[in-house]
């Protein structure tokens, strides 16, 4: 019973040593967030998402508390920032100026300064600096080239846009900020632009969400990063350029006398030229026709077959975005001692020697289009030529043009030669001929010429005479 005593008096002797150790300050602080034991000393670092940061846009600000007791209490520039934040954006602030020339102050930084608090009520600050800049220059050369639903830019590259590549980066990505609205509306749409197809000297856009037939205004800026898409007042923006979406033609019409077919339109806004189509039973034609402000839209199809019905066809060409519209026409009867015009090309003929061929023919009539398809096919002379086999093609053009040579063929070899003249009624002549043996050595050869003549319109006959010695 005097051993149990004894403890406990020990005992409490030694919780009396121990209140008298503790100085109320310190007892009030553990009694408020517990015995800190060996806490650590409380710091925060600040880091900066931005090493250059444009002049009144943003930066993200992360940071990294440790020591203290928590919880923590975050302020950055004085302003709080709630607990559960994993970053906070602040904004860079303005450039100073000179107060005489208004112009910028040379090497300015902004520091970012952030103060914490722990439960013990001990406070610590960290500090983040970031080179303060101008914005990027405004982009120039920004030009537009407008489809039906879509519009492509293109402007002068301007450096040190988008992020830093890694070494090991394909591309640079420069980054543009890229704006546009309809003419006369007040909404901007906005997107951010990853150049992935930039060069050194360019930059390009393409987009396909227009409204076909609408102008609109693009504006465009280079950005250092994304988050300045935040900030579009803080931004160097481009002069505006405007684009019209182009959009069927409108007012087509068309008149006919029996072998003529005339069409006209009206002219339709950012049309920088037409094309103008006709369809027959036997085939087609067109004609282009760029406007100069003073000839009437209108073109005129000539040496059409009488009483015959055609579909229409005036189109803006805008690569796989040409709109276009369609209407049928009908010439009328033919006259009393109308006579047709010839069709296809005419009187063709042919010569080879042992390694060449060459056709040749005239114009199917005065005025017809100068535009044939010749073929060569490796058919020999005993069966029609088809899809599958091996054939040369050659698509000549040009006023007078009507002869082709084929060479580098084998000797002694039968060939299919045809030629096509693709026009409103188009028209085709086949023949056959053969390539001379191959010449001794020393020996010459006279080319074999084949002619063709055409007894019935359409149907040539060709005739090709045996091979004789030079």
């Amino acid at each position: 019973m005097r051993m149990r005593s004894l403890s406990f008096g020990v005992v409490l002797l030694l919780l009396a040593a121990l209140h008298v150790a503790l100085a109320p300050s310190d007892q009030a602080a553990a009694q408020e967030a517990g015995d800190d034991g060996g806490a650590l000393p409380l710091s925060v670092t600040l880091t900066s998402s931005r090493a250059v940061c444009t002049a009144n846009t943003l930066t993200e600000l992360t940071w990294t508390i440790t020591g203290g007791v928590p919880p923590y209490r975050l302020g950055i520039d004085g302003v709080a920032v709630a607990r559960t934040a994993a970053s906070h954006r602040a904004n860079c602030g303005p450039l100073a100026t000179d107060p005489e020339s208004g112009a910028p102050l040379p090497n300015q930084t902004k520091t970012f300064t952030a103060t914490v608090t722990d439960a013990r009520g001990v406070s610590a600050t960290g500090a983040v600096s970031a080179e303060l800049a101008a914005p990027l220059p405004a982009p120039t050369g920004v030009t537009s080239s407008p489809l039906r639903t879509a519009i492509a830019l293109r402007w002068d590259r301007v450096p040190g846009t988008g992020p830093t590549p890694t070494p090991a980066s394909e591309c640079p990505c420069p980054l543009y900020l890229v704006r546009w609205r309809p003419i006369g509306t007040e909404t901007w749409t906005t997107i951010v632009h990853v150049d992935h197809y930039s060069n050194l000297r360019g930059a390009g856009f393409y987009r396909d969400e227009f409204l076909e037939g609408t102008t609109y205004e693009f504006v465009v800026a280079a950005l250092r990063g994304a988050i300045e898409q935040e900030t579009p007042a803080a931004l160097a923006w481009s002069a505006p350029v405007t684009a019209t979406t182009l959009a069927p033609p409108t007012g087509v019409r068309a008149t006919a006398t029996h072998d003529t077919i005339t069409v006209t339109w009206d002219p339709q806004p950012a049309a920088g030229g037409y094309v103008v189509s006709i369809w027959g039973p036997d085939g087609s034609t067109f004609q282009e026709f760029t406007p100069d402000g003073n000839t009437p839209h209108q073109v005129v199809f000539h040496d059409l077959p009488p009483g015959t019905e055609y579909r229409a066809e005036v189109m803006v060409p805008a690569a796989m975005q040409s709109p276009r519209t369609e209407i049928t026409v009908r010439t009328a009867a033919a006259p009393p001692g109308w006579v047709p015009l010839p069709r296809g090309p005419q009187n063709l003929r042919t010569s080879a020697t042992h390694n060449s061929v060459t056709v040749a023919w005239d114009a199917p009539h005065t005025g017809a289009n100068d535009q044939y398809s010749v073929f060569l096919f490796h058919t020999g002379a005993d069966r029609e030529p088809t899809a599958t086999d091996r054939r040369e093609h050659k698509l000549l053009s040009g006023a007078g043009v009507t002869q082709h040579t084929f060479r580098g063929l084998a000797p002694a070899t039968t060939y299919r030669v045809a030629v096509r003249h693709p026009d409103i009624v188009s028209g085709r002549v086949e023949v056959a001929v053969t390539t001379l043996a191959a010449p001794a050595a020393g020996a010459s050869t006279r080319p074999v010429e084949t002619e063709c003549f055409e007894i019935t319109p359409g149907w040539p006959i060709c005739l090709t005479p045996a091979a004789t010695p030079a």
